[in-house]
């Protein structure tokens, strides 16, 4: 049986779409961004909103995103303008910078780039719409099935999510391309034909060519059985991180560093006594909530053979991206790029806040009792170095001296904090580590009150690492 014996599906219907937005919270008034390239079925959605803009109240815009990567790129921003030019629709041109990292291809730095692009876009309350369709939607359970996706993968694309600040819909779930392109004949619209998607080196094209037409000969309702998987699995991996969510709560650990990261650190010990399949779970929950998007098996792997593995003074660190895993006794953190090269020593008055940019660090100052007293600074302030090594200082209040390595370890402190931390010097004698301690010839006695230097770590200018492990990006 072929697709065209196969009960057709009818076109989009401009009361039917109304219906589906209104179900997707879309009110009156609401500003709609379409995001529209030009091709079949981006232009049959903003048709479709063009012509629902007056009885719903829609404050439209068209937004078509020029990659500049493809020569038909000029013609294509022509012909979007044109045709919202047409309609009374404004078009926003965005043109961002696409850089390919390395192991990545570049359709998905595209659509990374695309969708960061839109999301700065969109105000509280805002609603970003796309294009995809049922035939989409088939296409990405598959796809997902192919890599090994668990059922947050195979959950597929949903009709809304949250996206910067406001919210993402692909109101055209329920409509397979067929149906878009009867839509666009009947109505006389005019769109392009991207020559990339024919193109048989990426594989969402050898699905869509190659694959479904058979597929849909001998199952008809292959797609639409496939959008009905995606939806159960949309339910239990809803499920999963509901059990995730809980189990991140029983197994948040303490942070003993100065630095904490953006994220929940976890406890080993706690993730210990999970079994196996839910700690998988759990970790990959955590790891998913701070990149947006599920880690890949082998990386799971590796960080349960290596990191949790190790013995209770255990530590390591393992790459994901941009990002870092790390453990540290009981501690697993995972931190977004640090400074790879070294900081610079500089003088400090501590009349206002310091960054150091190269260190990714900000410094405070406030008072109480205790701390640096401020008879003891010098004209114009003190020194910032950093750790070389060797150094040694009596803290306030413990008798003798003790080596800032001992210091670090009594205090929690974990490695890859170490040579961030300032120290304080005083002309050749060192007064303190910034955050830490002050050494006894340099304090107040409480309850006199001296200067407490605090430090915060702060997103550094240059982002890198200088942990060569493999990133599993």
């Amino acid at each position: 049986m072929t697709e065209a014996a196969t009960p057709a599906v009818p076109p989009p219907d401009p009361e039917v779409l109304a219906r589906r937005l209104h179900d997707l919270g879309v009110g009156r008034g609401q500003r709609l961004l379409a995001a529209y390239s030009g091709g079949l079925d981006s232009t049959v959605l903003l048709h479709l909103l063009h012509r629902l803009r007056g009885p719903l109240g829609l404050r439209l815009e068209a937004v078509h995103v020029d990659h500049g990567l493809h020569p038909e790129a000029p013609r294509w921003r022509a012909h979007c303008q044109a045709v919202c030019a047409r309609w009374g629709i404004p078009c926003r041109v965005e043109r961002p910078a696409v850089r390919r990292r390395p192991r990545q291809s570049l359709e998905a730095v595209a659509r990374e780039v695309r969708y960061r692009c839109l999301a700065a876009l969109l105000g509280e309350g805002d609603v970003l719409l796309t294009a995809h369709h049922l035939d989409d939607q088939a296409e990405t359970v598959l796809l997902m099935l192919l890599r090994g996706s668990g059922p947050a993968g195979l959950a597929a694309m949903p009709a809304q999510a949250p996206l910067g600040a406001g919210r993402l819909l692909r109101p055209l779930l329920d409509w397979p391309r067929e149906a878009l392109r009867r839509y666009a004949l009947a109505q006389g619209l005019d769109w392009l034909e991207d020559p990339s998607n024919a193109d048989p080196a990426l594989e969402r094209n050898r699905l869509r060519h190659r694959i479904m037409p058979p597929l849909r000969e001998a199952w008809p309702g292959a797609a639409r059985a496939l959008s009905r998987s995606a939806a159960h699995c949309a339910e239990a991996a809803a499920l999963l991180a509901e059990r995730a969510g809980e189990d991140l709560a029983a197994c948040r650990g303490a942070y003993t560093g100065l630095l904490p990261p953006p994220w929940p650190v976890l406890s080993v010990a706690a993730l210990g006594g999970l079994d196996g399949p839910r700690r998988r779970n759990l970790l990959r929950h955590w790891l998913g909530e701070a990149r947006g998007r599920p880690p890949p098996g082998r990386l799971l792997e590796v960080l349960e053979r290596d990191l949790l593995g190790a013995g209770p003074s255990g530590r390591g660190a393992q790459r994901w991206g941009p990002l870092t895993l790390r453990r540290y006794r009981d501690q697993l953190a995972l931190f977004p790029p640090a400074p790879a090269a070294p900081w610079r020593p500089r003088r400090w008055d501590l009349a206002a806040p310091l960054v150091l940019d190269e260190a990714g660090l900000e410094l405070t100052v406030g008072r109480g009792p205790g701390g640096l007293d401020p008879a003891r600074l010098p004209p114009g302030g003190l020194w910032l170095r950093p750790r070389r090594g060797g150094e040694a200082c009596r803290p306030a209040g413990r008798a003798g001296h003790h080596a800032l390595k001992k210091l670090f370890q009594e205090r929690g402190i974990p490695p890859w904090e170490r040579g961030r931390l300032p120290l304080l010097w005083i002309d050749e004698t060192l007064a303190g580590v910034a955050g830490l301690c002050v050494c006894q010839p340099f304090a107040c006695a409480p309850p006199a009150e001296g200067l407490h230097v605090r430090v915060a770590p702060r997103p550094p200018v240059s982002s890198g690492s200088s942990d060569q492990s493999r990133p599993w990006d």
